[in-house]
């Protein structure tokens, strides 16, 4: 009698384990891109993009985010004032700089694949250094917003850029808008709009 009692409190137990994990799915994307989308909207942050357009480009990127940071950018938003989000215009990244600490994917080799193959395509086989180097500060340019997607997505993205086997088009731009859902050249306060 014991042992079956012990028996259905452990099964119990795997069981509430099993729904709990169930439930913590991640964060609600539609939810908080609807939130951010809806501050755009208010703000006039929207440019040219529709709210269900700006939702659906949000949703694509959010789910290779890290969940702490997508949620702390999102939640930066709530915070501030139209006025404090649009300072910097398109270009703003307070929410981007406030939060970045959430951010800890390592990006080394994306950026040292992404930089051979673009240096490859613009007939430098064997970069120097010097060419590596400068060819990855110019990628982080604009922030290193790539430390915000999750390891995984990211790899992706590299593995993708590294079996490219052609420059036309340019197969760093399309991978990245491919597996990441980013446009390479928008601000990092773009990255969940």
């Amino acid at each position: 009698m014991k042992t079956s009692i012990m028996l259905m409190l452990i099964s119990s137990l795997f069981l509430f384990a099993a729904c709990d994990d169930d439930s913590d799915s991640g964060p609600d994307y539609e939810d908080l891109c609807a939130t951010s989308c809806a501050i755009d909207d208010t703000c006039n942050l929207l440019d040219t993009l529709t709210v269900a357009e700006c939702e659906a480009a949000c949703q694509e990127q959010a789910v290779n985010q890290l969940d702490g940071f997508f949620e702390a950018f999102v939640a930066c938003k709530e915070d501030h004032t139209c006025q404090e989000l649009s300072e910097g215009g398109e270009n703003s990244t307070i929410c981007y700089d406030e939060n970045v600490e959430e951010c800890t994917t390592d990006t080394t080799d994306y950026l040292e694949t992404a930089c051979t193959v673009r240096l490859d395509c613009d007939g430098i086989s064997e970069p120097t250094t010097e060419e590596m180097e400068d060819c990855m500060d110019t990628m982080l340019a604009d922030g290193n917003v790539l430390r915000c997607f999750t390891p995984s997505t990211l790899a992706e993205a590299t593995a993708c850029i590294a079996d490219s086997d052609s420059c036309t088009p340019d197969p760093v731009k399309i991978c990245v808008e491919d597996v990441l859902g980013l446009t390479l050249g928008n601000s990092s306060s773009n990255t969940t709009n």
